[in-house]
């Protein structure tokens, strides 16, 4: 769904969030997220969020690394082309 992506991969607020997922009133939004998921969407991305951010780190370290592995000066050209 595209709330729980928004609740967690965004610092947008539960109205801003309401509002782009198409609700036009935030507390029928709250109503069935509760229904949905048994939580307020707030206890939802207080309690997934930090997961989701420690993925995010990792993902990027291990990008970090391999940008690191493909600027290696041997692999590079003059131009900064990498050379396979």
């Amino acid at each position: 769904f595209k709330s729980e992506k928004l609740l967690l991969t965004t610092n947008k607020s539960i109205q801003e969030i309401s509002t782009e997922c198409g609700f036009s009133d935030t507390k029928y939004y709250y109503k069935h997220f509760n229904k949905w998921y048994n939580c307020t969407p707030a206890q939802y991305r207080k309690k997934y969020k930090p997961e989701v951010d420690k993925e995010t780190i990792k993902k990027e370290i291990a990008l970090d690394e391999l940008l690191k592995l493909l600027t290696i000066p041997h692999l590079m050209t003059n131009q900064g082309a990498c050379v396979f």
